[in-house]
């Protein structure tokens, strides 16, 4: 043990030198020091992620009770069967919207891919639709409106004639139990 004052000093700086010299001697070492802060912030990104996934799937009551909302928009008629009616509903919105040329296809009742939405699927139809810009514009606004949703859409138009030729599906929400539908089994068109 150093006695006397300079001794302290002079062991304090040979040590300060050790050490300054043994970290510039192993300075690639520290790149470890900047991942392991890179990790560190890494990790923070994935655990705020995780905590919106699990905000999400927290929020399975309110989604279910928005599916019922929008349920509640169509009229149920115990007559007659909701694909059935939609497609109905369809073909009325061409007719009122002057679209000459249309087809429309059998829907089809599928399910929703996610976990947590158990009772309700989709009744989906392909339509196709030919007119101005207008026409498909107002077409589109009149199936918002309506709450359908439009899950394709194709545009196809020729140099100089002002006709689109219009693909699209349209969907809406149906509860599988009032169609008698299976889960995970897809009705066929036709």
């Amino acid at each position: 043990m150093p006695k006397t004052k300079r001794e302290r000093i002079l062991l304090g700086v040979t040590v300060a030198l050790l050490v300054i010299g043994v970290a510039w001697s192993r300075r690639d070492s520290l790149g470890a020091l900047t991942s392991w802060t890179r990790g560190s912030s890494e990790s923070l990104r994935l655990r705020k992620q995780l905590e919106n996934y699990q905000k999400t799937l927290g929020k399975e009551d309110s989604i279910n009770e928005g599916f019922r909302e929008i349920e509640k928009q169509y009229v149920r008629d115990p007559t007659v069967k909701p694909e059935q009616k939609f497609g109905e509903q369809i073909n009325a919105l061409c007719v009122k919207l002057g679209f000459q040329g249309r087809d429309i296809q059998r829907p089809v009742i599928e399910d929703i891919p996610s976990a947590s939405v158990v009772d309700y699927g989709l009744i989906t139809l392909d339509v196709t639709i030919q007119g101005d810009f207008d026409h498909v514009v107002r077409f589109l606004k009149e199936a918002d409106k309506a709450g359908y949703l439009i899950g394709e859409l194709q545009i196809t138009s020729t140099m100089d004639n002002p006709t689109l030729r219009v693909e699209l599906t349209v969907a809406r929400p149906v509860r599988l139990s009032d169609v008698g539908y299976v889960p995970g089994a897809r009705r066929p068109r036709g």
